[in-house]
């Protein structure tokens, strides 16, 4: 009867024991749950980032972008490249357009003693538009910026031989514009230049 009983103890012991988790395993078990957890967040973590960093990507695009469409309209309709315009000298890196005047329904008026003056420059990281018309012109007047955060605006010239031209820029046939966007973001600088060729108006060959 004894002998019966202690074999009852020895079964209900060893069943227990059979049932927890030694200090050992649960350790094991946070540890490799912790793991596992860490995994998730930096990998959730760069996900978020690298889309993040995307989205940026894609804004300076945009922006570079964008004052290549003003540009490439005033340049197809310009008459000729112009010197200078007050304070403004055509360069490498400011471009001075010459235009007809416009009239009240929006059509060039063919007169060689007026036009208009559109000039596109840099200054404090902002290209800006600056449109200086005759004063019988029904253009609009004013400056507009076109892109902050502006980096450089680069423009080269051609004659109508498709020659670089250093000086002479009034000779130009046609331009090439490139703006270029820097952003920084945190730590990282976010650049992105864009550019395109257009031809003056009647210059085409």
């Amino acid at each position: 009867m004894a002998s019966t009983h202690i074999i009852a103890k020895k079964r209900t012991k060893t069943g227990s024991s059979r049932q927890g988790l030694t200090l050992i395993e649960v350790l094991i078990g946070l540890v490799i749950m912790s793991m596992l957890l860490v995994f998730l967040l930096s990998f959730y973590a760069k996900g978020q980032r690298d889309f993040f960093q995307g989205n940026v990507r894609s804004d300076v695009l945009d922006k570079a972008r964008y004052p290549l469409s003003w540009i490439g309209r005033d340049v197809n309709a310009a008459i000729a490249v112009n010197s200078n315009h007050e304070s403004y000298n055509a360069s490498g890196t400011v471009l001075v357009l010459k235009l007809h005047t416009l009239d009240a329904n929006g059509y060039s008026i063919d007169d060689s003693s007026q036009y208009d003056d559109i000039v596109y420059s840099v200054s404090n990281n902002r290209l800006t538009r600056h449109c200086h018309p005759n004063s019988a012109s029904f253009r609009q007047a004013g400056d507009r910026v076109l892109a902050d955060n502006a980096a450089g605006l680069a423009i080269t010239y051609y004659d109508a031989d498709e020659n670089v031209l250093t000086s002479n820029y009034t000779q130009a046939a046609a331009v090439k514009v490139e703006v270029t966007v820097s952003v920084n973001v945190g730590s990282r600088n976010f650049r992105q230049a864009s550019g395109s060729r257009f031809t003056l108006r009647n210059k085409a060959t």
